[in-house]
């Protein structure tokens, strides 16, 4: 698996690259959040458009500030852009669902 390291003036991270290259969205989210809540109810077949990763995860967490330059959820990375607001994100979404 390939691997980079991203430094910042406290900690040294090593994130695999391979979060940054997938074909699908990635879909960070956290048990509890309402706003990962909303998201989920909205879209319908959720994970058949997205990967979705617990921003619990401690791995998962270090990736979705690497790319974002924050921990917030909900966070849909697409392209490399990091989205966050849930309204915006099922507006993605749903708009990317209807031009398939």
């Amino acid at each position: 698996m390939l691997k980079f390291v991203i430094f910042s003036f406290f900690f040294i991270f090593v994130v695999p690259l391979v979060a940054m290259e997938a074909d699908k969205p990635i879909l960070y989210s956290k048990k509890g959040c309402k706003w990962c809540e909303k998201v989920f109810s909205e879209v319908k077949n959720l994970s058949a458009l997205v990967e979705i990763r617990d921003a619990g995860d401690p791995e998962h967490a270090k990736e979705l500030v690497c790319i974002g330059g924050k921990f917030q959820v909900p966070c849909l990375v697409v392209n490399k852009t990091a989205l966050y607001e849930s309204s915006c994100i099922i507006e993605h979404l749903n708009h990317s669902t209807s031009m398939k």
